[in-house]
């Protein structure tokens, strides 16, 4: 738990303030998926992936003063303490990430992440099957207005996935915006 708990930090420290508990599950779940070694297991519950230990070591990040959390409206801001800064910067130098992924997915819309990381965990289940989108759609037909965007995030995810599931998001990310409503003239 504390190798990943540090690890964890690396990521939070790095992306800066996060605006979302629900939003750095996606992004773990998508950076883990693409060969980071966070330590997490996720599920797939009402929001996409999720993750029991996830939430257990942002809970212990708290307590022990090393993350602090605000709430603006429903949506936590997570934030390193100076504390937090301090112990990364000694004892998480050696853990390396996709940086560059996670900071292009970092500033997408909650929604849009929702969609794409579900996709990812779909794919990565059915990897053989052809039928991820009309799961994800039955899963997500609420999320429709955000499946473009989504198809932009899940084409910048394919090319560092396992080939195995890269291909099906690849298609995936073809077909999406084609789903999403078009605007109203």
């Amino acid at each position: 738990m504390i190798l990943r708990a540090l690890r964890l930090l690396k990521v939070l420290d790095t992306l800066g303030p996060l605006k979302g508990r629900k939003k750095l599950h996606k992004l773990v779940y998508v950076l883990q998926s693409t060969g980071d070694q966070l330590g997490y297991e996720f599920d797939l519950h009402y929001y996409g992936p999720y993750s029991y230990s996830l939430a257990e070591d942002l809970q212990a990040l708290r307590t022990t003063n090393l993350l602090s959390e605000t709430l603006d409206g429903q949506t936590y801001t997570l934030t390193l303490t100076s504390k937090g800064k301090q112990l990364c910067e000694r004892l998480a130098q050696g853990f390396t990430f996709n940086r560059g992924l996670a900071e292009s997915l970092v500033g997408a819309s909650p929604a849009a992440l929702e969609v794409a990381a579900t996709a990812v965990y779909l794919a990565s289940l059915r990897s053989a099957e052809t039928r991820v989108f009309e799961v994800l759609h039955s899963l997500k037909p609420n999320l429709k207005p955000y499946y473009g965007a989504a198809s932009e995030l899940l084409t910048r995810v394919a090319a560092a996935l396992p080939a195995s599931v890269s291909v099906t998001i690849s298609e995936l990310a073809k077909k999406l915006p084609s789903e999403s409503p078009q605007p109203s003239r």
